[in-house]
């Protein structure tokens, strides 16, 4: 994703902004009780060389590298001011940290889009299977929900926060 990213800004001319990822590198943790056993304990390892070297096949720069658990990290690494956050935490609690952590930091009319963000009442198709991610994004903002459904081809699911304000 972080090569999407960035791959987006240099098509849109932006070849400096700096893009940051947060990752454990050590895999999934444990599920939660309002999470689903879709996911093991470890599965989806990944490691910063893996990203780096992605990045260097596309000849793109490599985003700075946050290694840790996010509620390790997110508190104290995060920038100030985020104009745009893709969360990814697959669980509850990943989740509810991601948003804890991002939503305050994100300027007026930031956008924060969460990845396996499945509402299928707006979204039928939507592949449900971590559900613990809708669940920490209505335990995080209440209702009724400022999350909206990007609906698409096939079953992806995701939701869209933009923070209410202008830029001033």
């Amino acid at each position: 994703m972080a090569l999407w990213i960035r791959s987006v800004l240099e098509s849109l001319g932006d070849h400096d902004r700096e893009i940051h990822v947060y990752d454990s590198f050590q895999g999934m943790p444990a599920p939660g009780a309002e999470d689903s056993d879709h996911l093991a304990t470890g599965e989806l390892r990944s490691s910063p060389d893996d990203v780096r070297a992605t990045h260097a096949a596309w000849g793109r720069p490599a985003p700075v590298i946050h290694p840790g658990w996010f509620d390790e990290t997110l508190p104290e690494e995060l920038p100030d001011e985020i104009a745009f956050a893709y969360l990814d935490g697959d669980f509850y609690d990943s989740t509810l940290t991601g948003l804890t952590h991002c939503v305050t930091r994100l300027v007026p009319t930031g956008v924060l889009l969460v990845d396996d963000y499945a509402d299928t009442a707006v979204n039928p198709r939507a592949w449900d299977g971590l559900p613990g991610v809708k669940r920490a994004c209505d335990a995080y903002f209440g209702a009724p929900s400022p999350v909206t459904v990007v609906v698409g081809e096939g079953d992806l699911a995701f939701g869209r926060y933009e923070k209410p304000g202008t830029l001033g």
